[in-house]
């Protein structure tokens, strides 16, 4: 059961679900764990070598991950879209599609995803659910937070 308390809001949209105490980081370290390394594209760059600890860690990453997705989605009425934003969403096409493809029961369909730069609808248009690539534009909130500060 959840129990309510700290860190409820920032594992919501954790492989383990709301209130689980394993989030992303925790999905992140076992991948380091499995394949010896905390870099996910290093991970990535691995598996496709056919490296055997690489390809299981990217695995247990995705599922984690699209584990997550899906636990939240328990909570809304319906599942409009899945945005992909900050590292490895906006940078990594192969984990994008790995958890995407775990996402089937949720009516979510496969992706085109090539690896690029620009903010981008990666579902087929008119999905039942819309997959998207946004980038997070960090400098943009630290640029308006210190224009606040400065009056």
């Amino acid at each position: 059961p959840m129990q309510p308390g700290a860190g409820d809001d920032q594992n919501a949209m954790g492989p383990g679900g709301p209130g689980s105490g394993e989030g992303l980081a925790e999905a992140d370290e076992w991948a380091h764990v499995v394949a010896g390394t905390a870099d996910m594209r290093a991970v990535v760059e691995a598996a496709d070598r056919g490296e055997p600890d690489a390809t299981l860690a990217l695995a247990m990453f995705a599922r984690r991950a699209a584990a997550g997705i899906a636990s939240a989605a328990t909570s809304l009425d319906r599942l409009d879209a899945i945005v992909f934003t900050a590292g490895i969403g906006e940078r990594s096409g192969r984990v994008r599609a790995a958890i995407v493809e775990r996402l089937a029961a949720l009516g979510v369909g496969s992706i085109s995803d090539p690896d690029g730069d620009a903010d981008r609808l990666l579902s087929v248009r008119g999905a039942a659910v819309a997959v998207l690539r946004i980038a997070a534009r960090e400098d943009l909130v630290i640029a308006r937070e210190t224009a606040a500060l400065m009056g």
